[in-house]
């Protein structure tokens, strides 16, 4: 993940950390769930290596990413209206 988010940055992509990734203002965010480590892709690589994998991409407008973050302190009814607004989860009746 650092080499990715140093290269990007050479290229002139500037970002903002998220929980799990990094939000690019260009519009995508780039993320790991931790599920890879670099020896999943490099068998050379040592046990040891604690290097975070950069596992997925998202494309979306950088407000996206951004500005509209889930209420991860508030209620279940906080959540679930935010999920709601998103359509993540049905309009209630």
């Amino acid at each position: 993940m650092d080499e990715v988010i140093a290269e990007l940055a050479a290229n002139g992509h500037s970002s903002t950390p998220s929980d799990i990734g990094f939000d690019m203002p260009a519009g995508f965010a780039i993320f790991s769930m931790a599920s890879l480590s670099a020896r999943d892709l490099d068998p050379g690589a040592p046990e040891e290596d604690s290097r975070l994998v950069v596992e997925g991409v998202a494309i979306a407008p950088y407000s996206y990413f951004a500005a509209d973050k889930p209420p991860v302190n508030g209620t279940i009814e906080e959540l679930e209206t935010w999920l709601r607004h998103r359509r993540v989860l049905p309009m209630e009746s």
